[in-house]
């Protein structure tokens, strides 16, 4: 699973510590207050769970709203789900069975940030129990930096354990009579739920979940984003895929190229070693899965084959998070057609919160990309697009000996070479073929050399083919 961020960035750093979720790890189990875990029961299986209508999204839209009001002069965030400019190609409209949830996380992308922890329900993930804002922790000039992560986990930790335990307490009790405020206001955020309240209480407490806000990192994307999009539009467009997809770096990494998660996964798209062999260079030294532009022509090529094989891409999006054999799997141990269907129906194995999840994260990331200027008032400028040449190195060669040769520093080389990261450092041998991709203010320099007789490179153009792999 790709979803889990770990990065050199504190506050994922920080995320990480609490044992909460960036981007989309699977549920955090949090200690009681004695520090002990709360062990919680596996989620129940969705076949059980259809006669539950879908609740309301019980989140402060008002406030939201209010300040959307006055940052982005009268545009309500929210509208831009329904893409109001038509700027998305309708292969993408937020369906309605996904609305709901569709929106809880554009709420997260957009609204909540790095101090805000959304407490909710991790089946139906619109039902927000209590938003923790921990902000004032970190205004306060008196307390160290680690003083103050441990009192912000010491808070969420407590609002869950409360929330926990009132749910746990509502599955029990004969009467709602005699109901405590916090046991009321749950009760009445389930009240959309249908089925037997004992159960759906008991349904609630064991899926508890804890969402960092991702507002930050969002917006962090938004600026980093300009030095690859470009790129990726036009080879997205040439190989006649919907240029929409380029915008799910956003969910699998906010663009941070220092992306690494917990189970392997790296780079802006979040590819696994196993999943980056199969089409480029992914070894001790190098890690072409690194650099944003060789691996978004893997994903190129996965979002082809993903397509051929269900022929929609709410599900071709989504085995690329899940794999398309176990998607296929659950599809047919269901009978669903949909995506849809198959969230309803399906809970099982690795199919959980984040493949449920994975593509109304991309739905939510892309509009909130796509109506950014009316929802991010005063974002700045973006990074310029990068330009650069690409040439094939024509034998093997040492890191050191080419940075030498080229007569650029080591920062230039991995600022379009940061799949290089490792090799430099180990001046390794880069082998015989590989793509060096050179900044376009270099063109001077490089057409000198290659006019040389002997020279070690080759004008190319960037590709990957399967199976290229040199281990």
């Amino acid at each position: 699973m790709r979803m889990a961020l770990i990065s050199g960035n504190l506050k994922i750093k920080r995320a990480l510590h609490l044992g909460l979720v960036v981007g989309l790890a699977l549920p955090a189990q949090v200690g009681t207050a004695n520090n002990a875990p709360i062990s919680l029961k596996p989620a129940p299986a969705l076949p059980s769970l259809p006669a539950m209508a879908p609740a309301a999204d019980k989140s402060n839209d008002k406030a939201f709203d209010k300040r959307a009001d006055k940052d982005t002069a009268n545009f309500n965030p929210y509208s831009a789900l329904n893409d109001p400019d038509h700027r998305i190609s309708k292969d993408f409209v937020v369906p309605r069975s996904l609305r709901l949830r569709t929106r809880f996380w554009f709420s997260i992308y957009t609204k909540y940030g790095s101090h805000e922890f959304v407490i909710h329900h991790a089946l139906y993930p619109w039902i927000i129990f209590k938003v923790v804002n921990t902000s004032k922790i970190f205004d306060n000039a008196h307390i160290n930096k680690w003083k103050k992560y441990a009192l912000e986990k010491k808070i969420v930790h407590n609002d869950y354990v409360k929330i926990h335990r009132a749910l746990v307490q509502l599955a029990h009790v004969r009467s709602q009579r005699h109901l405590t405020g916090l046991e009321r206001q749950l009760a009445y955020d389930l009240s959309h739920l249908r089925g037997p309240r004992r159960s759906v209480y008991q349904a609630a407490a064991d899926n508890i979940r804890i969402q960092l806000g991702q507002r930050d990192f969002f917006v962090s994307g938004l600026t980093e984003s300009g030095r690859y999009l470009p790129f990726m539009e036009k080879e997205f467009s040439a190989n006649g895929l919907p240029v929409e997809l380029t915008r799910l770096p956003f969910v699998e990494s906010s663009f941070n190229i220092h992306a690494e998660s917990k189970v392997g996964a790296s780079g802006i798209w979040q590819l696994m070693p196993h999943t980056g062999r199969e089409f480029i260079l992914v070894n001790d030294q190098i890690d072409e899965r690194n650099s944003p532009f060789k691996s978004s022509l893997v994903a190129i090529e996965l979002f082809k084959q993903n397509y051929r094989k269900f022929k929609s891409w709410p599900l071709a999006i989504t085995a690329y998070n899940h794999g398309w054999e176990g998607l296929k799997d659950g599809m047919k141990k269901t009978h669903s057609k949909t995506l849809a269907g198959l969230i309803r129906r399906y809970h099982k194995g690795t199919f959980k919160f984040a493949s449920a999840n994975f593509y109304t994260c991309f739905l939510a990331a892309l509009h909130a990309q796509e109506y950014h200027n009316e929802i991010f008032k005063g974002l700045g400028t973006t990074e310029p697009p990068a330009a650069f040449n690409v040439v094939t190195l024509e034998r093997r060669t040492r890191s050191k000996t080419l940075i030498k040769r080229l007569g650029i520093t080591k920062d230039d080389l991995l600022t379009y070479n940061f799949d290089l990261k490792h090799a430099v450092a180990a001046n390794a041998f880069l082998p015989k073929g590989y793509f060096l991709i050179l900044p376009s203010w270099y063109n001077t320099a490089l057409e000198q050399m290659l006019s040389k007789k002997r020279h070690p490179f080759r004008e190319a153009e960037l590709h990957v083919s399967q199976h290229r792999s040199a281990g």
